[in-house]
């Protein structure tokens, strides 16, 4: 059979999915953004969305301080109610002290700190980023609980997502579809300035920049991100459970990462 333009394009892809161990479970959603062209398997499998659902949070802010409802530069109160351990530095510092509220989006997304992101949710509404998924069109992407450091019990609420929603939600980052120019300029730098670099982009050729959100939580290892090369630009959700070696699934990140990545050089 002739392969297709298409499925030319993302023949590495495919190899790197038909290359995981059969213990594992992948989805991969990677979408051109100039062309609209797609590849998606396992797209809309439900995983657990770990800190990748910081991306959803993020963009609720961003929505906000057009609509008047937040002001990145509010000073906030760090609350002991909302610190929790996990990743992050926030839970180790003073009780009391005060950020901007632009600070606690910079350490959600960039070391992906946990305490900080349930200021973020504080300061939108759990409910109001829930809602706010919904109306972009990604119900999929489900923010259930805030951090807490640890997994729920069974029956409790819990985040989930897809590849195929994540895909689309730092696709509609990037295109300036969530928020105005300003608030979607912040955006891009902090998914730029991602401290978390071992995954998506841990082999990216010199040509081609990332910006993205990792997760991981009790076997799952995910990333999402934009790659912007000299041919344009990918968006790109990999999410992958049941390695039983986070550093292999680290590991097969990057190469989906790079075989993305030289579709565009």
């Amino acid at each position: 059979m002739t392969e297709s333009i298409a499925d030319t394009r993302w023949r590495g892809l495919q190899e790197a999915i038909d290359a995981v161990p059969s213990r594992a479970e992948v989805a991969v959603t990677a979408i051109d953004i100039d062309s609209g062209e797609t590849f998606s398997v396992h797209g809309t499998e439900r995983f657990k969305a770990a800190s990748t659902i910081k991306t959803l949070i993020l963009a609720t802010l961003a929505h906000a301080v057009d609509a008047g409802k937040v002001d990145l530069d509010e000073r906030l109160a760090l609350p002991e109610s909302l610190k929790v351990g996990g990743s992050g530095v926030l839970n180790w510092l003073t009780t009391g002290i005060e950020l901007p509220l632009r600070d606690y989006a910079w350490l959600m997304i960039t070391i992906s700190d946990n305490t900080a992101s349930n200021v973020c949710i504080d300061a939108v509404g759990l409910a109001t980023i829930q809602q706010f998924a919904q109306e972009i069109g990604l119900p999929e992407i489900v923010l259930g609980r805030y951090f807490r450091g640890i997994s729920p019990q069974p029956g409790d609420p819990d985040n989930f997502t897809t590849s195929d929603a994540l895909a689309q939600l730092v696709l509609k980052i990037e295109t300036g579809a969530i928020a105005s120019a300003e608030p979607t300029a912040w955006m891009r730098t902090l998914l730029a300035e991602q401290q978390h670099r071992n995954r998506l982009p841990r082999i990216l050729p010199d040509e081609v920049t990332y910006a993205g959100k990792t997760g991981s939580i009790n076997g799952h290892v995910h990333d999402c991100g934009i790659l912007t090369g000299p041919r344009g630009r990918i968006a790109i959700a990999a999410l992958s459970r049941n390695f039983g070696d986070s550093y292999a699934a680290e590991s097969w990140l990057g190469k989906v990462g790079r075989q993305a990545a030289l579709t565009l050089v």
